[in-house]
Parts: C-alpha cells; sequence; structure tokens
C-alpha cells in the first residue's frame, strides 16, 4: 500500500515569517529581500508621488503568502494586500510600486462606496497606476501594463498566458481559498512572526 502524503499549501508551520512596520504598515514575508524591496518601494511612492502616497498609506498590511504563483489580492474592507513571492521578485522595483499604488487606490474606491468588482474599478484603478508609471518614467513598464489591461485581467479566462500568471478560473478560485485562510491566521495571530528591522 503507497503511503499517502499530504502535501503543505504553504510552509507555515515549518519556517518563520517577518515583519517589518513601514509607515505603520505592517510587511510581512518569510523572505526578508521581500520585505526589503516592499520596503523601497513604499519609499519611492512617497518621493515620486506624496499625494498618492497619502492613499497607499490607508493601507494596514501587505502580506507574501509563499504560494508560487503571479495573483495577488486586495481585501479592501480589511484594507490589506496579499501578494506572492513570485511577483515582488520579479517585479521591477517602480512596477512594484505601481501595484502598490493600484491595490491602495481599491480601497480608496471601497472607501466612496465603489465596490462592484470589474471594469470599472479596474479601469480606474489601471489609470492610476499608469499615470504613476509614466510620472516616474517607467515607459516600458507602462507599457506591459497596457498588454495586460488589454487581456483584461479581473476576468479569469482560462488564456496561456493567463493559466502561467495563475489567473484562470481554476487557479484564482484556489488562491482566493488560500488567502482567505492565510489572511485569517494572521488577522487571529496564528503565524509565527518575527520582528524584522532590516539589514
Amino acid at each position: 500500500m503507497k503511503k499517502i502524503v499530504r502535501r503543505q499549501t504553504y510552509s507555515v508551520k515549518n519556517k518563520p515569517f517577518f515583519r517589518s512596520v513601514v509607515f505603520g504598515i505592517d510587511v510581512v514575508a518569510q523572505d526578508k529581500k521581500d520585505i526589503e524591496k516592499i520596503n523601497k518601494a513604499l519609499l519611492l511612492i512617497k518621493k515620486i508621488d506624496p499625494r498618492l502616497f497619502s492613499k497607499v498609506l490607508q493601507l494596514k498590511a501587505i502580506l507574501i503568502y509563499p504560494g508560487r504563483n503571479e495573483y495577488g489580492a486586495v481585501y479592501e474592507k480589511e484594507r490589506i494586500y496579499i501578494d506572492q513571492p513570485k511577483a515582488i521578485k520579479e517585479s521591477t522595483l517602480i512596477y512594484l510600486a505601481s501595484s502598490i499604488v493600484h491595490e491602495a487606490w481599491h480601497i480608496d474606491q471601497y472607501k466612496r462606496k465603489i465596490r462592484e468588482y470589474g471594469i470599472k474599478t479596474e479601469k480606474g484603478a489601471y489609470l492610476v497606476q499608469k499615470r504613476f508609471l509614466l510620472k516616474a518614467g517607467a515607459k516600458a513598464d507602462a507599457e506591459w501594463l497596457d498588454k495586460m489591461y488589454k487581456q483584461q485581467w479581473w476576468k479569469p479566462e482560462p488564456t496561456k498566458t493567463k493559466k502561467k500568471a495563475g489567473y484562470d478560473d481554476k487557479s484564482v478560485e484556489k488562491t482566493r481559498n488560500e488567502f482567505w485562510k492565510f489572511l485569517n491566521k494572521y488577522k487571529k495571530g496564528k503565524l509565527r512572526i518575527l520582528d524584522y528591522n532590516g539589514a
């Protein structure tokens, strides 16, 4: 008889998380380099666009879920943005900063009672993100954002590109469930978190 081994979805028990508090925002990840990159991105937003930075300060936390795809999500009511290591590591610093701006804009929309997920909310956040990238002189990143917008990332259709990034229906649903469990563990203090003050 074969021994059945259950694969852990994420290695919460074996590996601790680290937390750095930047501008009052909890930044939590298992890799300290991810925390450092997010910290730099927050500083960059403050430098490039102080007005948008005030929107970013609405975030309570940026959590890095130890998954394997690029799908991220914001929980507007909780004011928590969850992303994954691949998205952090593969983004340029300016693009990461623009992603934080994008998710913070969704929180601002929620506060203004713009809450129906779809073209309206995504178009608004996309335009704010693009303006930020152009203001920073990141034309190539803005062009890549345009390309992703044309693919309508808010519609999890099973196209080849979306599947690769984890945006098809099956991957999105699975990741959402994992994110929700992870978020609840964070909120209930059930993650093993060590404070990290930088290198």
